[in-house]
């Protein structure tokens, strides 16, 4: 999935479209006119915005050309209605701006003088920059769109994959990496959503004092060092930046029960939220020799977020598209009820239960272990779920079993995707929904013929009379 770079806000087009139009009419060559200076420079600033708005608009993907799993978290995170909505206001300034050239252009006609043409000129400015900025919030909302882009995990379909979940993932992660079947010893750390990014960095790998501590002890022979250093090039692990203090789907209000089409922040303490950015890593991908090992949030960082529905959600959806293996950790450190809870409230996602281990760390006893299973199936009998209890393992007790699951998945090269019907791909808004959000942006939008004071004072001062 191509991801767009970051919308730049609406104000620096309207500072270039103002010092273009003073620049213009200062200085007129000898050979030219006050006329002519005047067409040209609007005609100018009808290409700035032309492809200022194409250059924004080619690069967002058509949702429903998008993967099956994509497809389901860009639902969780954003609304289709306004994503559609803000393309086509958007898309729908450059025919505004025409409208306002062509309903003055019969008035630099009848005129040839400076105090005639340069009042009309400075309306004409005005009103193209008034229509700039009231194209703000649709900007607004597809930046939040592109944030939320580069939150979504890529998860490449032609690798065999497995799925850690529970609690302290990143200490089961490092254990499938260190010592679980995977050749894998270094890591890198990618920004860039996008997979042919990340492929092509495969090469560039950083090293991380993290997962290595250069002064523990080890001695490798030189044959192992230089197998060893072989691998450091079989790694890449993907990072995804997910923003805590953003305001999701849900806190807008989706299409149907929102009168207004163009989110906004209601309070100052949201408007605050949004502004100081406080970026988690929720999902890490570790992809090595064609396997990939699909990191989830924690229990205690889906606890702890501002969005932990969300998180939730993002999880769901990746379960129910994906069919693979799962190690799910169970820390008897923390809090037993809530970790089942949390196991009760994904297994109705897991396709095959004998897909599923449940993963023992800090296990002290047997009898820890004992209590933990009867508590399970109190708790499957009370919520009338199938009791099925997946293969348990204690971590320090069973690694080569756990080792052994995992090799076997790795070796078996399977697309984890389910195969989902073609019903499910075209899922999407229908024609009707996408044209009522329109019909409610049209009542709700105050478009006035105004132009903003700044805009007029801005002008103003250019001393065009």
């Amino acid at each position: 999935m191509n991801i767009p770079e970051e919308i730049n806000n609406c104000e620096q087009i309207i500072d270039r479209i103002i010092d273009l139009s003073l620049s213009s009419v200062s200085s007129i060559p000898p050979n030219s006119t006050l006329k002519t200076e005047i067409f040209q420079t609007i005609n100018k600033i009808e290409i700035m915005i032309q492809q200022y708005v194409y250059d924004i608009l080619i690069d967002f993907p058509l949702l429903n050309d998008l993967e099956k799993y994509i497809s389901d978290e860009i639902d969780i995170l954003i609304d289709r209605s306004k994503y559609h909505y803000c393309l086509g206001e958007l898309n729908r300034t450059v025919k505004d701006v025409e409208f306002v050239v062509q309903n003055y252009s019969f008035l630099f006609e009848g005129s040839n003088s400076p105090t005639t043409l340069l009042p009309i000129f400075k309306t004409v400015i005005g009103r193209i920059c008034s229509i700039l900025r009231n194209k703000s919030k649709p900007i607004e909302y597809l930046n939040h769109v592109i944030e939320s882009f580069h939150s979504i995990p890529i998860i490449q379909s032609p690798f065999s994959t497995s799925i850690i979940l529970g609690n302290k993932t990143d200490d089961l992660l490092f254990s499938i990496v260190m010592g679980g079947g995977c050749d894998i010893v270094n890591l890198d750390t990618s920004q860039n959503n996008n997979v042919n990014n990340n492929n092509n960095n495969n090469n560039n790998i950083e090293d991380n004092d993290d997962f290595i501590d250069e002064d523990e002890d080890i001695d490798y022979e030189d044959d192992k060092q230089s197998q060893q250093q072989q691998q450091l090039q079989q790694l890449i692990i993907r990072s995804y930046k997910f923003n805590d203090n953003s305001i999701y789907k849900d806190d807008y209000g989706t299409g149907v029960e929102s009168s207004n089409p163009i989110p906004t922040i209601s309070t100052a303490r949201d408007q605050l939220l949004q502004q100081q950015k406080h970026f988690i890593k929720p999902f890490n991908i570790a992809t090595v020799n064609n396997f990939q090992i699909i990191e989830t949030p924690s229990l205690t960082l889906i606890k702890e977020s501002k969005n932990s529905k969300k998180l939730l959600d993002m999880i769901k959806g990746i379960l129910n598209n994906l069919e693979t293996l799962i190690l799910f950790n169970v820390d008897f450190q923390l809090d037993i009820k809530e970790q089942i809870d949390y196991y009760l409230n994904i297994k109705p996602y897991i396709s095959r239960v004998d897909q599923c281990c449940l993963i023992f760390t800090n296990c002290q006893s047997s009898r820890d272990s004992l209590e933990f299973i009867e508590i399970l199936k109190q708790r499957l009998i009370s919520s009338n779920q199938l009791l099925e209890i997946p293969s348990i393992y204690i971590y320090e007790q069973h690694i080569n079993q756990i080792k052994e699951h995992i090799i076997k998945y790795k070796n078996y090269q399977i697309p984890p995707f389910k195969n989902n019907g073609i019903d499910n791909l075209l899922s999407s808004l229908t024609m009707v929904e996408i044209q009522e959000q329109i019909n409610k942006g049209r009542q709700q939008q105050q478009m006035t013929s105004d132009i903003d004071l700044d805009i007029l004072d801005k002008i103003n001062k250019l001393d065009l009379n």
